[in-house]
Parts: structure tokens; C-alpha cells; sequence
């Protein structure tokens, strides 16, 4: 016990230079910072092992913290996600030095807040430069996806691609944790718009406005210190156009194309860059520390992160 008393006290004194060195905080705060750490680290008894096939030697762990809290308060608006499920360490969290559990409800929480900021949102034009996009930002490229586009604008017009969620009359975006997957959704607002003129001045056409009810299903794994996050599927479940400028418009086209393309987007260019992240090369980089024996476990409505720490030599 002595021991894993003077392991909390190094963690919580290395945690404190850093901070001072990097926030110059004032001593009454680096004092209150510190008697929350404090507060936080403490040493779980062991409780029934997820994998029986894993063998466990001893319970070291030194920092144990749950985060399960709604982190945002809007009384105008209530959350329409479920509440944070009962959150337990298991054995595996008490072999590692350091365990993290995070409830789905604080992330969409989270969420909430990005989509309240107005922060979920890209904006691409004919001057962009995405690797792997299969078509340009025109009306003849985004044709594939409109092709009423084709029809309305004989000559080739430079288009603005918006996609986005909105801050305000969608659902907000959340998720949903089992064991087997992480199920997203969310509202997404996809509007093409038409430059029609070469002045500046003029603003362009709107030629489709749509809310998306987008859904997804991912699996995130942690392997040899590198996550991993499989992308078992993503698409379009509707499509409610908002406003356009097309007379007739087949909306159920639309999505046929766009789940197509969503396919094309998942293969070429998202799962490529969710693959094989370095998660202790990471660390390393922004911070002193060096992690090892990194494990994660997705459990219905919270995760699970544990690993090592040691200060970079």
C-alpha cells in the first residue's frame, strides 16, 4: 500500500512540473490542480475478469478515473441520448498503471457542444485538393451525385460544396456503444451550390439543399500499442431536400448515388487514415511520457483505456 501511496504522489508531482513548466499557472493553482489529482488516484480492488483466457499477476494500477458526467448544461434543450450506463474497472484495468473509462453520454455531450458551435462542418470548392475525391467540385463532376446538374447547366459551372451539421432543428449526433460496434448517427446538411457569375459580387444559386440522416457502424481496436478503427459501414438512411432549384428532382437517386459514393470515400480515402495510428509515437510527441501496453474495451455505453506510463528517457 505504502508503495502505491508514493506511485500516486510521483504521478500527481510529475503531472504538476509539467504543468507549471508548460501553463505557468500560479502556485494557488498549481495547489488546487494538484488536490484533484490527488483526490482522483486511487487503486480499485479487482473485480470478475472480461477474458478468462488472459492471465493476470498483480494489481498495480496507481490512477483510476471514470468521467461518466453530462458535460454540458442547456436548460432549454434536453439530451436525447440515454444516460451514462454503471461503469466498473475490471481486472484487466488493475494490471496497468493507468485506467480511463469514458461513457457514451459524456461524448455525446460533447458532440452536442460541437454541433451547438456550429463546428461539424466542411466547405469545399473547385480550387480544393482532395486526394482520392472521384470527381471535381463542378457541375459536371458533381452530376454523378445530381444529375439534374447535367440537365439545368449545359456549359460547365465552378460549384461550393457545404456538408455540415446543423447547430440547430436536427437530431443531434450521437453514439452508441456495444460490445461488437460503435453505432453513430446524425443529421447532416449537404447543399451544392452554383457559381452562375463571374462577379465576385453575386451570390451563387443554390441548385439542392438535403438534410442526410447518416448512420454508421465502427469497430475500434488497439493492437500492439496502434488503434485501428474499422469502418464496417456508413450511408445514407434518407434524404429530406430543405430547397432547390431543379423543378423535378429524384431524391431517391440521389441517394442510391450517394451511398455509392460514400463506399467509394469509405475504401479510398477514410479507412486508410483510421488504420494503424501510433498511439505511443503520438504520446511521445506532445508529451514527456511514454505509453506501453496500451488496451482498450468497448463495453455497452462507456469504453475502457488502460496502460503504462514512464517518463521518456
Amino acid at each position: 500500500d505504502n508503495d502505491k501511496i508514493n506511485e500516486n504522489d510521483f504521478f500527481v508531482e510529475k503531472i504538476r512540473d509539467l504543468t507549471k513548466s508548460e501553463l505557468n499557472l500560479t502556485e494557488s493553482e498549481l495547489n488546487e490542480m494538484t488536490g484533484f489529482l490527488s483526490e482522483l488516484t486511487q487503486v480499485k480492488e479487482p473485480s470478475k475478469p472480461i477474458h478468462n483466457s488472459v492471465l493476470y499477476t498483480d494489481d498495480r494500477a496507481f490512477l483510476q478515473i471514470g468521467v461518466r458526467a453530462y458535460a454540458f448544461s442547456d436548460p432549454t434543450r434536453v439530451p436525447s441520448f440515454l444516460p451514462a450506463p454503471k461503469m466498473t474497472f475490471d481486472k484487466i484495468n488493475n494490471n496497468r498503471g493507468v485506467s480511463f473509462l469514458l461513457s457514451d453520454y459524456t461524448i455525446n455531450s460533447f458532440l452536442y457542444i460541437a454541433q451547438l458551435s456550429n463546428l461539424i462542418k466542411i466547405k469545399l470548392t473547385s480550387d480544393s485538393k482532395i486526394e482520392g475525391l472521384p470527381f471535381k467540385i463542378d457541375t459536371e463532376g458533381l452530376s454523378t451525385l445530381v444529375s439534374e446538374l447535367s440537365i439545368k447547366y449545359k456549359e460547365k459551372k465552378d460549384c461550393i460544396l457545404k456538408i455540415g451539421i446543423p447547430a440547430l432543428n436536427v437530431e443531434q449526433p450521437k453514439i452508441f456503444t456495444s460490445v461488437e460496434v460503435v453505432h453513430f448517427e446524425a443529421d447532416v446538411e449537404f447543399e451544392i451550390q452554383v457559381v452562375v457569375s463571374d462577379d465576385p459580387f453575386d451570390d451563387p444559386v443554390t441548385a439542392i439543399k438535403s438534410i442526410l440522416k447518416i448512420v454508421g457502424h465502427f469497430d475500434p481496436n488497439v493492437k500492439d500499442n496502434e488503434l485501428s478503427i474499422e469502418i464496417i459501414y456508413i450511408k445514407a438512411k434518407e434524404s429530406i431536400v430543405k430547397e432547390t432549384e431543379f423543378e423535378t428532382f429524384d431524391n431517391d437517386n440521389f441517394v442510391r448515388q450517394l451511398n455509392s459514393l460514400l463506399e467509394v470515400a469509405k475504401e479510398a480515402m477514410l479507412q486508410p487514415l483510421m488504420r494503424n495510428i501510433k498511439l505511443d509515437a503520438l504520446i511521445e510527441r506532445f508529451t514527456p511520457f511514454s505509453l506501453m501496453k496500451i488496451n482498450y474495451d468497448q463495453k455497452p455505453g462507456f469504453h475502457a483505456v488502460s496502460f503504462d506510463i514512464e517518463k521518456q528517457k
